[in-house]
């Protein structure tokens, strides 16, 4: 019951930070790389070393991904852009 519960927490604080991180880009340009650090490295070691879980490392390569993605497109998105427009 409790493995079922942190997989549970686990994808949730991945859904919740991916939905933070794309209104960051949006919105507050200037601290994206900051943010997308502080995620990665927050969420490994949160769930690692504390809850113990195993498949943590596939969550940690795949945020590492998915921000190298994101700096990416970051590049192309002035910081004037704004999320609803």
């Amino acid at each position: 019951m409790k493995s079922k519960r942190l997989i549970f927490i686990s994808f949730f604080f991945f859904f919740f930070f991916i939905i933070i991180i794309i209104i960051f880009i949006y919105t507050f340009y200037f601290i994206f790389n900051f943010f997308i650090f502080f995620f990665i490295f927050f969420h490994f070691f949160i769930f690692f070393f504390f809850f113990n879980c195993h498949f943590n490392f596939f969550f940690f390569f795949f945020f590492l991904i998915i921000s190298t993605l994101l700096q990416q497109i970051s590049t192309d998105i002035k910081p004037s852009y704004f999320f609803f427009f």
